[in-house]
């Protein structure tokens, strides 16, 4: 019995152990509104909806073959230019098997249109989706002339700084007791330094042959 009460007592102690690695509770914002949302463990990853508005004009009839319409107005109204706005006229082009009947249109003159007691009518259409993509454009780069393209910049180097070659300068040349300038050269305010002249070398003899004689060569 003392056996299964000590076993009992761990247990407890290890399960009260256990209690206090517990995680801890994560409070998740709310989801934003006008945005379809994903929640992502503590946030939400979102994506915004956008919404394109576009106008459209027509007439208010039906037409099946927009040849013959068409020729049945010009005969009526193209004796002379066409003063009014070009309306779309909606017509069945053509069948499509698996697609059933192709909705194309042409256009036709506004006033010669209701000249021919045709009614025109208007309206605008809403559509709300996911919003395009916005593309970032980074910081132009230094030292090129760069303009900007979509997302990226195209660019072209700067022509380089050519270092010329510097002409010499012009100087004034030492000539005997004064000196010879180029034109636009000021002539120094000190005559040229005195050039130190050498003594010539004094020749001298040597024996050569009998000392007796005393033959002597000199130079």
């Amino acid at each position: 019995m003392a056996l299964h009460r000590w076993a009992v007592a761990i247990v407890i102690s290890v399960l009260h152990g256990h209690t206090l690695a517990y995680p801890r509770a994560v409070t998740v914002p709310p989801s934003p509104t006008g945005a379809s949302c994903t929640l992502h463990e503590d946030h939400w990853d979102c994506t915004s909806f956008c919404t394109t508005t576009s106008s459209w004009s027509g007439i208010a009839t039906t037409v099946t073959d927009f040849g013959a319409f068409k020729s049945s107005l010009d005969a009526e109204y193209s004796t002379g230019p066409f003063s009014g706005n070009k309306v779309p006229v909606h017509t069945t082009a053509f069948s499509f098997p698996g697609a059933g009947l192709i909705t194309a249109y042409g256009y036709y003159d506004s006033n010669a249109l209701k000249s021919a007691g045709y009614e025109i009518i208007s309206g605008v259409t809403s559509i709300t989706g996911l919003c395009e993509p916005t593309a970032t454009l980074p910081p132009s780069p230094t030292g090129s002339s760069c303009h900007p393209h979509g997302d990226h910049w195209h660019c072209e180097p700067l022509p380089s700084a050519s270092t010329e070659p510097s002409s010499p300068v012009a100087t004034c040349e030492p000539h005997g007791d004064h000196w010879h300038c180029p034109p636009g050269v000021p002539e120094p305010t000190t005559p040229p330094p005195v050039e130190t002249s050498h003594p010539a070398t004094t020749g001298t003899c040597e024996p050569h042959g009998d000392p007796l004689a005393l033959p002597t060569r000199c130079s």
